[in-house]
């Protein structure tokens, strides 16, 4: 054995000339883990013994690290006792806090590369959406990070916007784990999910069957239920939407969380509605308010649950306003009214609240004669205004000819 690394290995021995395997796990564990890093972590211990017995030697010859067995593993080297122990406790200190920090800034640029998705796709405004593009992205980061390279540059895709490109990975990636499963249908579920929820921000058809073949593989997951159910829905392919609302009411509880249900019965009540059933569209209309009271109650705080508590106030009305009802209608519109109210008070530059305003005053004013011109007024004055800064998204220019045009035939008041 070469001298140099016979002393190396006296450094792990004790002063009986025993293995000292305290100090030898140490050493492992300061390495990280990984042969390849151990063995750099080894040669790195060599060199800062053999400089420290050079310049010891320089010095007049120092206590030599190994002599008369009294090294590392003795105590009697001052130089090597508690003072470098704790450097290395120090280093393992530091390690942690390193990793911790690169953890936080992974996080911070994933939820960077969600927000910037959910602003340049106006498809991503369904209820929802934020949890499932969120939860697909950091699906797809842990995928890259694990190695996988055609989701490492579907990840790449996303940050540039692509989302066509990225869907079109994601496909090839659902499919190669459908081949497999049998071996794990739940894996390629998630991928089918992961892959619907980015082809939602472009593609509604290349969601819809995207989360069709999610359920058929993994029929019990909530997630994969409601989103079947909304592209389903609003392709109007009402029974294949109804079937997926009604086992998500079944997971109520039991993996279905409030959000869910309440859209899941507000969607049984949009079917009825197709079907032309306003008494059962009322029925699933009142419950989901009330599952969405409980909610929104739980949380005042919570401002999309309150906005999506205005929405069954809207939903409820329409069909009272269906079935001739207009003073029941119109007192349901109000009530969601004071909740848009002050949510587009509480942020003036959420466009999607201003909008929220411009439809319930118009549909107050269609219930309310005698108010009728100063209701409309106010909503072509929020549509004015979100055009002239800009924010009046160009599917809503309609609003501004129309509301004129009702402001026009109204009488004055």
């Amino acid at each position: 054995m070469p001298a140099s690394l016979s002393w190396l290995l006296e450094i792990f021995k004790d002063s009986n000339g025993h293995w000292n395997w305290p100090w030898i796990g140490a050493a492992l564990v300061a390495a990280g883990g990984g042969i390849a890093t151990v063995i750099r972590a080894i040669w790195a211990i060599f060199n800062f013994f053999a400089e420290r017995k050079t310049g010891q030697a320089k010095k007049g010859g120092a206590t030599n690290v190994a002599q008369s067995g009294q090294g590392a593993a003795s105590g009697h080297d001052t130089n090597i006792g508690n003072q470098y122990f704790g450097v290395s406790e120090e280093y393992l200190r530091w390690q942690n806090r390193s990793h911790s920090e690169q953890l936080a800034a992974k996080d911070a640029q994933i939820a960077e590369l969600i927000k910037m998705l959910l602003e340049r796709n106006p498809a991503a405004a369904a209820p929802g959406a934020e949890r499932a593009v969120g939860e697909a992205v950091e699906s797809i980061a842990e995928g890259a990070e694990a190695g996988d390279t055609r989701l490492e540059s579907a990840l790449n895709l996303l940050k540039q916007n692509k989302t066509a490109e990225a869907a079109q990975l994601l496909n090839a990636f659902a499919e190669d784990k459908t081949a497999r499963a049998e071996q794990d249908r739940r894996e390629a579920a998630i991928a089918y999910r992961n892959l619907g929820a980015i082809a939602g921000l472009h593609d509604p058809k290349a969601a819809r069957e995207a989360y069709a073949k999610a359920v058929a593989l993994d029929p019990g997951n909530a997630e994969g239920l409601f989103w079947d159910g909304w592209f389903q829905l609003h392709a109007k392919n009402l029974a294949a939407a109804e079937t997926s609302y009604r086992a998500l009411l079944q997971l109520a509880g039991n993996g279905a969380d409030g959000h869910q249900v309440f859209w899941a019965r507000t969607g049984l009540g949009d079917i009825a509605v197709a079907r032309g059933d306003l008494k059962a569209a009322l029925a699933a209309y009142k419950e989901a308010r009330s599952a969405m009271e409980r909610l929104a109650g739980s949380d005042a705080g919570n401002a999309g649950w309150q906005r999506d508590l205005s929405v069954s106030y809207e939903r409820v009305g329409d069909v009272l306003v269906s079935q001739g009802n207009l003073p029941e209608a119109l007192k349901s519109y109000r009530a969601g009214l004071v909740i848009r109210e002050r949510l587009a008070g509480s942020d003036a530059g959420n466009a999607e609240w201003q909008r929220d305003l411009i439809i319930s005053y118009k549909k107050i004013a269609d219930c309310n004669p005698k108010e009728r011109r100063a209701d409309l007024s106010r909503a072509l004055e929020i549509a004015r205004a979100l055009q002239a800064s800009g924010r009046l998204a160009p599917a809503d220019n309609w609003m501004l000819g129309e509301l004129a045009r009702l402001i026009a035939e109204s009488p004055e008041e």
